[in-house]
């Protein structure tokens, strides 16, 4: 079992990006599902929303987040340091995404 959102406020579709997020049962882990549910995913943000861009906030101990990113085409950026509080304390993410391709011969 495995549980997505995906975060697109009014404000940030706008500029043409989403937020997705997940978590996963571990019964359910360690079988691709995942990976192939966050590569659809982007695929349909980009299709259906229009998006340029869907991000991805791991966490820096969460290797097998990483791998996921990694292996469904997202590209790590960096690190966002204090980026959100987390039982009341202020913790950092790493920062991943995916971009919708440019038409071919686009100067964007």
């Amino acid at each position: 079992m495995a549980v997505f959102t995906l975060r697109q406020g009014r404000r940030v579709l706008d500029l043409g990006r989403v937020g997705l997020g997940y978590w996963v049962l571990p019964s359910a882990r360690g079988r691709g599902l995942v990976r192939e549910a966050v590569a659809g995913l982007a695929d349909w943000a980009f299709d259906q929303l229009g998006s340029w861009r869907v991000e991805l906030c791991i966490e820096p101990w969460n290797e097998p987040s990483k791998q996921v990113a990694l292996s469904a085409g997202f590209v790590r950026e960096g690190l966002l340091r204090n980026w959100q509080a987390v039982a009341g304390r202020r913790s950092d993410v790493e920062m991943f995404s995916r971009v919708r391709p440019l038409a071919s011969g686009s100067d964007d």
